[in-house]
């Protein structure tokens, strides 16, 4: 498979010249404090999409803009590369990655595991200072932890 760098190249430019729209959180009962923390989160940290997925795949919480980039193929993606993560890890020592990143040219990602049932990612572009981002999902995962395991209780207490 061979790649094009000048598609890149276009759909990157494309990507950074189109205006922020917001997309509010699906998911979770659709929480208003979710979507408030993680609006709060992209405002802090200066990115351009927040989401939460589950390890199996399911996107459950998003708050940016992505532009033409699909939440479908990106969350697949980041679901891959947490299990490659928590495999390589349990072959260092035993345990399973707790934050990771990517870097490239024009974006970056930043993961972060919300214990082990969800994974908070931060996706940014080129003008934001990745140690802010860093900073601010460790400030924000325990937040989001808690924020979800009672989101979590809710939802156990409303089946029984």
């Amino acid at each position: 498979m061979k790649l094009d760098p000048e598609f890149y190249h276009n759909l990157f430019t494309s990507l950074s010249n189109r205006p922020h729209k917001p997309i509010v959180s699906s998911g979770w009962s659709n929480s208003a404090g979710l979507t408030a923390l993680m609006k709060r989160l992209q405002e802090e940290a200066e990115a351009r999409h927040v989401f939460i997925i589950e390890r199996t795949g399911k996107q459950t919480a998003s708050y940016g803009d992505l532009g033409h980039i699909g939440n479908t193929d990106l969350t697949a993606l980041v679901v891959g590369k947490a299990l490659v993560s928590d495999a390589l890890a349990n072959l260092v020592n035993n345990s399973n990655f707790s934050t990771a990143s990517v870097e490239g040219k024009r974006w970056g990602a930043h993961f972060s595991a919300l214990g082990q049932r969800a994974i908070l990612i931060v996706i940014y572009d080129h003008q934001t200072n990745v140690d802010r981002v860093r900073m601010r999902v460790r400030r924000a995962a325990t937040e989001f932890s808690e924020f979800i395991a009672i989101l979590d209780k809710q939802d156990n207490n409303l089946g029984n």
